[in-house]
């Protein structure tokens, strides 16, 4: 080693400690915001746990408070069911009044004056009239008007006793007011059990409700420590609001045993958070690795494998759902590969897989089935509503940019519906299929629907053109085999309308003419009559030619002319 060399190496030891000085720094700042994060998460738990217990306690006190209040429930049907005779009520007031602890009396106040209490010692004073007194009289409107129970208090009865009254309004059958029943309850057996658990798990509480005539102001009923950053439960009853607040008697600080093992434990954390690192890392690749033997890398669609993933998927949940398949593919792609270079293409498929994407629905199942193929479901679409779908997709042609300027491309589709057309969903792309290549038969940036004739058709006749033929079209035609079966083998699209699916010239026109036709007889301008496809004739004049074509031979090209 040479004395450069020697130099050299005090240098870079200072730097690889700096580097690891800064390394270490580092990882320990994101160790530090990693703990406050954790306390943080700690501290949301335990306020979600406190908060499930205050809901839990709520719960307990509301099913105190119903338990105690059910009496003058009880008290109001047995006054409609005896039409509002009362002389019942001391033997049933007797049995409710044992149903709860918290139960001081009951009473009932027939047109709103109370005349009858049990028990009456220590009960509040009678023959009350609660539409008339001062502090009563807003409660008693407000349960009469709105035929709903009113819960009063806490009220101060004597020093050292609190009250709460349950007001509870009574129609009669026949819908009149009768007045009302009422439950005077001890306030504090409502809560004691509840405050007793709080205190012995550790928590300080607030127990309050708020004023049926004032929902915005809560009223203290029993409180223990300091509740200023407590978690709240609430329920409603007898017009009020109650709020039951806890939080941990020593604040939501967190306890010096945590800060000691986070200090001692940074180095297990670091290793740890770089294990998970890796894990997610490698998850993230395998899912990466999913997803790209599913997708299409140019056109970012489901692939063949991921189009039939996603169908089989979408079939399970849904047996019944209808839909229709539709295949697409581009009017003459190889052309413009080799017009334009494979990278035109490139940019083709991906501008008919963006319109794709916008254009058709977001439930759709769309997929690149190869080469410049594409696959679509149409989810819960009848034959019907595919075409109207399928159309913004159809009108716009794709543009794209070549050295000679902006050029286009069109698109041609076919579709088929299930359950309609078939009872086989794995053939509903064949079916489509069909119909796109029988679409070829009257040219470019076709959308046809699949038709039973269509599957007797071979791929090669769906190549013929009447360019093919060299022929210009004036009027609508249609070209067939010139042999016995005169075989429908294209139509113009203007007369496909009228005769589609007729696949012998014999199914549309008469015999006789058919006959003049295969023997040469035929004239130019020979009047007769098309047999329509909903039974009807219409009159017209037949003009005709005989073409050659290097795969059929002998054809007969047809012009159909209206007749005057």
């Amino acid at each position: 080693m040479n004395k450069g060399e020697n130099r050299q190496r005090p240098r870079r030891k200072k730097r690889n400690l700096i580097i690891a000085f800064t390394v270490l720094i580092t990882e320990a700042f994101g160790l530090t915001i990693l703990l406050g994060h954790t306390e943080k998460s700690i501290l949301k738990l335990r306020q979600k746990e406190v908060s499930a217990l205050s809901s839990v306690y709520a719960d307990q006190i509301e099913r105190n408070v119903e338990k105690a209040a059910n009496a003058a429930e009880i008290l109001s049907y047995s006054i409609i069911s005896s039409n509002g005779d009362t002389e019942f009520f001391r033997e049933e007031a007797q049995s409710l009044y044992h149903t709860s602890s918290a139960i001081r009396c009951l009473q009932i106040a027939p047109g709103g004056t109370v005349d009858q209490i049990y028990p009456e010692e220590g009960s509040p004073e009678g023959q009350l009239n609660l539409f008339k007194d001062p502090d009563q009289k807003d409660m008693a409107d407000l349960a009469k008007d709105y035929h709903t129970l009113i819960l009063q208090g806490p009220f101060e009865l004597k020093p050292g006793v609190s009250i709460m009254a349950v007001c509870n309004p009574v129609y009669l059958q026949d819908g009149s007011f009768w007045g009302f029943t009422i439950v005077i309850m001890d306030a504090p057996p409502l809560t004691a059990e509840t405050e007793r658990k709080l205190i012995s798990s550790g928590y300080a509480f607030q127990i309050e409700k708020t004023d049926p005539l004032d929902s915005t102001e809560f009223i203290r009923m029993s409180s223990h420590g300091d509740t200023d950053d407590a978690v709240s439960s609430y329920f409603r009853f007898g017009s009020c609001t109650w709020r039951i607040s806890i939080e941990p008697e020593n604040g939501w600080k967190k306890s010096n045993v945590f800060e000691i093992l986070s200090f001692a434990g940074w180095v297990v954390i670091v290793l740890v958070a770089v294990l998970v690192y890796s894990l997610m890392e490698n998850k993230d690749r395998q899912k990466e690795i999913a997803i790209a033997a599913r997708t299409d890398y140019l056109t970012g669609l489901n692939n063949r494998k991921g189009f039939d993933e996603d169908c089989n998927a979408c079939f399970v949940r849904h047996p019944d759902e209808p839909f229709t398949g539709v295949m697409i593919d581009i009017d003459d792609f190889k052309r413009v590969n080799d017009l334009y270079g494979h990278a035109a293409g490139d940019t083709v498929l991906q501008a008919l897989a963006d319109k794709m994407k916008h254009l058709l629905p977001p439930e759709a199942i769309v997929g690149r089935y190869g080469g410049d193929e594409f696959c679509v479901i149409l989810r819960n679409t009848s034959l019907t509503d595919a075409e109207k779908k399928l159309l913004p997709l159809m009108r716009e042609a794709l543009a794209f940019e070549t050295e000679q300027g902006i050029c286009k491309a069109t698109i041609s589709a076919g579709y088929a519906s299930w359950p309609e057309q078939t009872s086989d969903r794995m053939r509903i792309l064949l079916l489509a299929d069909d119909a796109l290549y029988a679409g070829k038969f009257s040219g470019k940036n076709i959308c046809k629907a699949y038709q039973d004739y269509m599957h007797e058709l071979n791929r090669c006749e769906s190549r013929l053109k009447f360019s093919d033929l060299g022929l210009d079209l004036p009027l609508p035609a249609c070209v067939c085999r010139n042999d016995d079966t005169l075989k429908v083998l294209s139509i113009s699209r203007d007369l496909e309308n009228e005769v589609a699916g007729f696949s012998s010239l014999k199914d549309f026109l008469p015999e006789a003419v058919c006959q003049r036709l295969l023997k040469g007889e035929m004239t130019g301008g020979e009047r007769t009559e098309i047999k329509m496809k909903d039974g009807q004739h219409r009159k017209c004049r037949i003009y005709y030619r005989i073409s050659r074509n290097e795969i059929y031979g002998k054809a007969a090209v047809l012009f159909f002319a209206e007749d005057d």
